[in-house]
């Protein structure tokens, strides 16, 4: 058995190992505050001199998650232990990965802050898993990746928002080019954007959930997302790129594509494509006064995966002349002869596109001549 003192007290006894208990995270203990001695029945050996040493750190305030931080080298974990609030932004600069040990952070940063993201990474390869982000009414933002930053990856994580108005709570935003910037298995919820790629590089997104979001994700770069086993669910927007891109008819078929599993509302995701233009097929269309009739218009939108591409026809006010809200163009026998448009128009835009109806005058038979 051995008996460890701190001066004439003795602290613990038992079989090895033992524990010293009650000291505060991360304190320095000097050779000799505490000693350790054999017990054989009721004799001690000499006390011997228990050697330097600082208690491990408890991560459980942003103040000692930044020392935490700063005190660890390239490729350490740093594990939270206990849940808290970020009322000011964290910087990190180095190649460490956050355990978050299922821990929920609140993150509730003033608004006279200049920065209103909890992580910001402005150097080297973040790895973060494990981690509950409650973002709190305004302007927070979970994770800010600027340009000088190296890979990030979340994984098994929740982002939650309050606020999902124009300046309301946002989960990733990553600016860095070529890095690779992964997220599995992770919630967004209630946000104004889930996550916003500006720069770059490569996205990949697998088994996460957006729900109930503004937009779920944003693209602004030139380089398509991987999207893979994702569940898109009463977000008033799924997908959403720059009005310029030129890649938003391969980031739908990755979208779309069956052999992903990506799910949404209705089976079909909603896009904010803004319409750039509409037409009419057929353009023009001729039959003889007189006599009842109709055409079929049909009326496709660009781009193809537009987010509205609701139209509306209308025609001219003339008698016994019409068209239904699917482009059904009708005339009776009565409508007279003479050219007529039909117009159709978008409600995104107000592209429009024109058919043309000419109704020609029957010609008169031709009298029979007399013998």
């Amino acid at each position: 058995m051995f008996r460890i003192y701190k001066g004439d007290t003795v602290i613990i006894e038992g079989e090895s190992p033992l524990a010293i208990t009650g000291l505060d995270p991360n304190t320095d203990v000097e050779k000799g505050e505490y000693q350790v001695v054999r017990v054989d029945g009721d004799k001690e050996s000499d006390r011997v001199d228990i050697p330097a040493f600082t208690t491990l750190s408890v991560v459980n305030s942003r103040e000692t998650l930044v020392e935490a931080i700063n005190k660890a080298g390239a490729g350490d974990t740093v594990t939270i232990d206990e849940g808290f609030i970020i009322n000011k932004d964290i910087v990190i600069d180095k190649n460490i990965t956050i355990d978050g040990n299922g821990q929920t952070i609140t993150v509730d940063i003033p608004e006279d802050e200049v920065q209103d993201s909890a992580f910001r990474i402005t150097e080297g390869d973040l790895r973060v898993q494990n981690i509950n982000i409650e973002l709190s009414e305004g302007n927070n933002r979970a994770f800010l990746l600027h340009t000088g930053a190296g890979s990030f990856s979340l994984e098994n994580s929740t982002i939650t928002g309050e606020d999902d108005s124009a300046e309301g709570n946002r989960g990733i935003s990553s600016n860095p080019d070529d890095e690779d910037i992964i997220v599995d298995n992770v919630d967004f919820i209630g946000l104004r954007v889930g996550i916003y790629n500006r720069g770059n590089s490569k996205l990949s997104v697998n088994g996460s959930t957006f729900d109930s979001n503004y937009r779920a994700m944003t693209i602004e770069s030139e380089v398509v997302p991987t999207l893979t086993n994702n569940v898109f669910a009463d977000n008033n927007g799924d997908i959403s790129a720059a009005y310029d891109s030129e890649i938003r008819a391969e980031i739908a078929e990755e979208v779309e594509n069956a052999d992903n599993n990506n799910t949404f509302d209705d089976d079909k995701p909603k896009y904010n494509w803004s319409v750039t233009s509409v037409s009419l097929s057929p353009k023009t269309s001729t039959a003889e006064s007189g006599t009842a009739g109709d055409r079929d218009l049909t009326a496709t939108v660009e781009p193809e995966h537009a987010l509205n591409k609701t139209v509306t026809f209308s025609t001219e006010d003339v008698g016994g002349l019409s068209v239904s809200s699917s482009g059904k163009l009708e005339w009776t026998a009565d409508t007279p002869a003479g050219t007529y448009e039909t117009v159709v128009t978008t409600e995104d835009g107000g592209f429009t596109d024109t058919h043309t109806l000419t109704l020609e005058e029957q010609e008169e038979p031709e009298e029979p001549e007399g013998d």
